[in-house]
C-alpha cells in the first residue's frame, strides 16, 4: 500500500500517532512525503535529529521524500546516489530515501514522476548556506533530465509527486501571488500542460485540500491514498489536549463566541495571531499551528 502526506519539517508526530488516526501501515508499505523533510539539517546531526531518524528507521515500512525548499541541500548532496526501482535515490537510512528531481520510479507497479524544490518566500529572514540554499530551485541539468525521462514514457505517468504546485493552481485557489515568483512552479506549469497523469500530490502551501474527483492533491498533515481519499488524520481533540495551557485557554475563549456574531472575524484574526506567536516561540510545531489555523482561522 502507498500513502502520501505533506511537509513534516523535521516533525514525526503524525507517524507516531497512526493508532489515533485509526490507520495501520504495514511492512512493505510506503509513505511518501511531499517535501520539507527537514531531518537532514545539522552538521553533525543533533541528538534530537538522530533520535527521530532512528525512529523512522525502526519502522517496518519505507519513507520516501522529495526535497522541499526548507532543506539543507549541502548535506543532502553528501549522501551517495544509487539506483532504486528505476530511479536514483539518496539513502538516508535503509528505509528513508530521497526521491530525486526529474526521476521516474516504479512503486507497486505504479509509475511516479518526482520533482522537489520551490522558492522560499521567507529567505529574506534566512542566512545563505546556513538556513537557505539556492539549490532550492532546479538547475538546467535537472530540468533537462526531467524532460528526457518524460519523453521516454511519451509524457504519461500514473502519479506526480512534487513539493510545490504548478503556478496557476496556486493563483487559482490562493489569488494573486505577486510576491511568489517561483521558477520551480513555473517549470511545473509548463510540464503539467503536456503530462497525462491520474493524481498530482504536493505540499508547500500548508493546507489539506483534496478529494476523490480532484487531480491536484494539496497536502499538509493529512495522510491520503493514491486516489486522494483521506487515509488518516489526527483527531482535533487529541491535538488540542496537548497544547500549551495559554493556547487552550485562547481556544476556549474563541469557542464561547458564536460564529454568527459580527466580531467573529476579529476573534479569528486574534486567535491566528496567538497561534503564530506560539509557533514562533516553539511551544507548538508547524504541523499543529497549520491544523489550528485551518480549523479556526479561515
Amino acid at each position: 500500500m502507498i500513502y502520501v502526506t505533506g511537509d513534516i519539517h523535521d516533525e514525526i508526530q503524525r507517524f507516531q500517532q497512526l493508532a489515533a488516526m485509526k490507520l495501520a501501515i504495514h511492512a512493505n508499505d510506503y509513505m511518501i512525503i511531499c517535501g520539507d523533510f527537514g531531518l537532514i539539517w545539522h552538521n553533525p546531526p543533533s541528538a534530537i535529529e538522530t533520535k527521530k531518524l532512528d525512529w523512522l528507521a525502526s519502522q517496518p515500512y519505507t519513507f520516501l521524500f522529495v526535497d522541499g525548499n526548507h532543506e539543507n541541500f549541502s548535506l543532502l548532496r553528501q549522501f551517495p546516489i544509487k539506483k532504486w526501482n528505476g530511479g536514483s535515490v539518496q539513502p538516508i537510512r535503509p528505509n528513508v530515501l530521497h526521491l530525486m528531481r526529474g526521476e521516474l520510479y516504479t512503486i507497486e507497479n505504479h509509475t511516479f514522476f518526482t520533482f522537489g524544490g520551490a522558492a522560499s518566500t521567507d529567505k529574506i529572514h534566512r542566512i545563505p548556506y546556513v538556513s537557505w540554499w539556492p539549490d532550492e530551485n532546479p538547475t538546467t541539468t535537472e530540468i533537462t533530465r526531467a524532460i528526457a525521462h518524460l519523453d521516454t514514457l511519451q509524457w504519461q505517468v500514473d502519479y506526480v509527486v512534487t513539493h510545490t504546485a504548478p503556478q496557476h493552481w496556486k493563483t487559482t485557489k490562493l489569488g494573486r501571488l505577486d510576491w511568489d515568483v517561483c521558477p520551480t512552479a513555473l517549470f511545473l506549469e509548463d510540464i503539467e500542460k503536456r503530462l497525462t497523469y491520474r493524481n498530482w500530490f504536493f505540499g508547500h502551501m500548508h493546507r489539506d485540500d483534496h478529494g476523490p474527483h480532484s487531480k491536484d492533491q494539496w497536502l499538509y498533515e493529512d495522510i491520503v491514498h493514491l486516489d486522494g481519499t483521506t487515509a488518516g488524520r489526527l483527531p482535533l481533540d487529541l491535538i488540542e489536549s496537548q497544547l500549551p495551557v495559554p493556547l487552550q485557554e485562547a481556544l476556549r475563549r474563541y469557542h464561547h463566541c458564536p460564529i454568527t456574531t459580527p466580531d467573529n472575524a476579529a476573534n479569528r484574526k486574534q486567535l491566528r495571531r496567538i497561534i503564530i506567536e506560539h509557533r514562533k516561540e516553539g511551544t507548538i510545531n508547524d504541523e499543529t499551528a497549520g491544523r489550528l489555523v485551518e480549523e479556526y482561522c479561515y
